[in-house]
C-alpha cells in the first residue's frame, strides 16, 4: 500500500470513527407536571439567570397548554351536560305521555 493511500485511509478513519461512536444526546423538555409550585416560585423571582429565563418561558408555554386543555375539557363537559339534559327532557316527556294513557 502506498503512503498516500495509507494516509487517506487513516485520515478518513480519524474523521468517521468518532462520528460513529458518539452518542447523540436528545434534548429533554422539562417535566413541570406536579412541580408547578416550584416553578411558580422560581419564575416569580426578580433576578433570573439566562437558564432560568429559558425554563420560565418553557413553564409559561406549559401553563398555556394546560389552560387550553382545561378549556377544551370544560367545553366537552358542557356539551355532555347539554346532551344529558336533552335526554332527560325526552324521557320526562315520554313518561308524561305514557302517564296520561295510564290514568
Amino acid at each position: 500500500m502506498s503512503k498516500s493511500k495509507f494516509f487517506s485511509l487513516l485520515l478518513t478513519a480519524t474523521l468517521v470513527l468518532p462520528l460513529t461512536y458518539t452518542q447523540v444526546s436528545s434534548v429533554n423538555a422539562t417535566d413541570f407536571s406536579g412541580k408547578e409550585s416550584k416553578y411558580y416560585k422560581l419564575c416569580s423571582s426578580s433576578s433570573l439567570s439566562t437558564g432560568n429565563k429559558k425554563t420560565c418561558k418553557e413553564f409559561n408555554s406549559y401553563l398555556k397548554d394546560q389552560s387550553s386543555n382545561l378549556k377544551n375539557q370544560i367545553a366537552d363537559a358542557k356539551k355532555a351536560i347539554e346532551e344529558t339534559q336533552k335526554s332527560v327532557d325526552e324521557i320526562v316527556k315520554s313518561l308524561d305521555t305514557w302517564g296520561s294513557f295510564i290514568w
